[in-house]
């Protein structure tokens, strides 16, 4: 009985997670900036996870395209992403997904890290869509460019605390004896010790 209702429980919110993840363009929860822009037939949406993090945290990017069905989509690259002065730490893009109005979800994620405190960035993207031939997509149909948005980082250290000031590096720590000398050392002691008594 009891395996049976954690199963069921298991079950449920496995099918949960798989709810949100699988979601339209305009849909999910948890983000602190969602910005909707189209173009031609095109729709993107922009999510960012979170304006403000520590330079011991990262945020999520989400760009998500909708296109009609015959479109390729072309996301941006890692390198736009890290343009406004982040470090693009992560890439993850979903295959192409076909939704109940017939358009196709496209849908990229990048995991931003700051290296100091400061203000940055996440800088204008631009999406893409061209139709799809046999040698790749063609001339663009379509172009969506996205606003940039702010991000704040700031720092772990108190208010008014300083860097810590480097130490000089120690020289290296002698290496222990292996078990095997320590053991026979202590066989010859306890034998001299028997040898003693």
């Amino acid at each position: 009985m009891g395996g049976a209702l954690a199963l069921a429980l298991l079950m449920s919110c496995g099918g949960a997670e798989g709810g949100q993840e699988g979601a339209g363009a305009g849909g999910g929860a948890g983000w602190a900036v969602e910005r909707s822009y189209a173009n031609g037939g095109v729709e993107v949406l922009l999510r960012l996870d979170r304006s403000e993090i520590t330079t011991a945290e990262w945020a999520q990017l989400e760009v998500a395209a909708l296109a009609p069905e015959g479109l390729a989509v072309r996301l941006p690259a890692a390198q736009q992403a890290a343009a406004g002065g982040l470090q693009v730490a992560q890439t993850r893009t979903s295959p192409p997904a076909l939704q109940e109005d017939g358009r196709v979800r496209w849908v990229r994620r990048f995991e931003l890290r700051p290296f100091l405190a400061g203000e940055y960035e996440v800088p204008g993207l631009v999406v893409a869509a061209g139709e799809a031939g046999g040698g790749g997509a063609r001339a663009a149909a379509a172009e969506v460019r996205t606003e940039a948005i702010a991000l704040s980082v700031a720092s772990v250290l108190p208010a008014g605390e300083e860097a810590p000031a480097l130490r000089e590096v120690e020289g290296p720590l002698p290496v222990p004896p292996p078990a095997g000398r320590v053991l026979l050392f202590a066989a010859l002691a306890a034998a001299v010790a028997g040898a003693a008594v």
